[in-house]
């Protein structure tokens, strides 16, 4: 699969897959391969998958292979938005009762993030007619304008995890063209160097700007609101949250972010890699502090039932005061499963962590 679209490094680095097969979340000998590939030959690829769509009965567990592997990035379906919503349906802040559910059978974090997945304008093509796609006016499932004949509305996670994957190429083409510098991404092009970034970086970034649904499960076609199943950040339904990409880099014009991202580091069993920050809100910044660590992990073994293997820890502490630790996933003390870990907390201009 990799080989044939990696082309020895001149072919794609982002892949979207919008299949999946059912293992009840349990770590197979699939999982092996994608989880090895991406660790050992393909670490510049991000996979993106989709989640499934077996999640209607909310039942834990229902997400879809190879979504449950370790280092593919799992997407999820919120609702839409404007015109592509139905009357009775309240928008992306709500997840679709069919998205498939996490946690892993390991208790992995599944999926990773959300993204709209219903009712999505797709391509219908047909090869033998001219201005297919073309309808009178712009598309609308709301008012049921004919969107033309080339074009046709479709849900599932399976048209969520193209959104994360068109994403995750414009952020590709972020790095490329020199919006970061050594010490900070700059947010304009060229104001600082291209690289190229680790799968894992992009990954990270997408996550870490990631918000999390303020809405709750709505099922769909009927509407109701799943008020037995509250949305909780870092849970099995929504993962890390939305993907929002003006949250996630900083665009001159467009936010007061600030930015800084450590690529593909190397780091030894027992090693221990500190970063000292200063919160400056003096550009106007007043957004949280947010950092997320993220790597393609080896692979584990089939069935197994703890399948981290390289288990790296993240925690943040403040340099005087109180010297409060603060832990990732929404945890009091280190995740020792998932291979992505995110921290998000309020900080104060002059405040310094570690």
């Amino acid at each position: 699969l990799f080989s044939s679209f990696y082309n020895s490094g001149d072919g794609a680095f982002i892949s979207n897959a919008s299949w999946g097969r059912g293992y009840n979340g349990l770590y197979s000998s699939f999982c092996r391969d994608y989880d090895g590939a991406l660790r050992s030959t393909y670490s510049d690829v991000l996979f993106v998958v989709s989640a499934g769509n077996t999640g209607v009965e909310g039942t834990a567990g229902t997400i879809q292979n190879p979504a449950d592997c370790k280092s593919p990035m799992a997407v999820g379906s919120s609702l839409s938005y404007g015109d592509d919503i139905r009357s009775n349906e309240k928008g992306i802040e709500f997840l679709a009762d069919y998205s498939s559910r996490g946690p892993t059978s390991d208790g992995r974090i599944k999926p990773d993030v959300v993204a709209p997945g219903h009712f999505i304008v797709a391509p219908n093509a047909e090869p033998n007619t001219e201005g297919e796609c073309d309808g009178s006016k712009s598309p609308s499932i709301r008012r049921s304008i004919d969107v033309g004949s080339g074009v046709r509305y479709v849900s599932g996670t399976s048209m969520a995890s193209p959104v994360v994957t068109g994403g995750a190429a414009i952020l590709r083409q972020y790095f490329e063209e020199g919006y970061c510098n050594s010490e900070r991404c700059c947010g304009s092009k060229g104001c600082g160097e291209s690289f190229i970034p680790s799968g894992s970086l992009m990954k990270a970034v997408l996550m870490n700007g990631a918000q999390p649904l303020t809405g709750g499960i709505q099922r769909v076609p009927d509407g109701n609101v799943v008020n037995e199943q509250p949305l909780k950040e870092y849970d099995g339904n929504q993962g890390m949250g939305r993907i929002n990409l003006v949250n996630s880099v900083p665009l001159e014009g467009e936010n007061n972010i600030q930015l800084i991202t450590v690529n593909d580091k190397f780091i030894k069993d027992g090693d221990k890699d500190e970063y000292k920050i200063k919160i400056d809100t003096s550009n106007g910044c007043n957004e949280e502090l947010r950092v997320t660590l993220a790597w393609y992990d080896p692979p584990g073994a089939v069935g197994c039932l703890k399948c981290l293997v390289n288990d790296i820890d993240l925690m943040i502490e403040e340099i005087g005061g109180g010297s409060e630790v603060f832990y990732p996933n929404g945890l009091s003390q280190q995740d020792t499963s998932n291979t992505v870990e995110r921290i998000r907390m309020q900080a104060s201009d002059a405040q310094e962590f570690r």
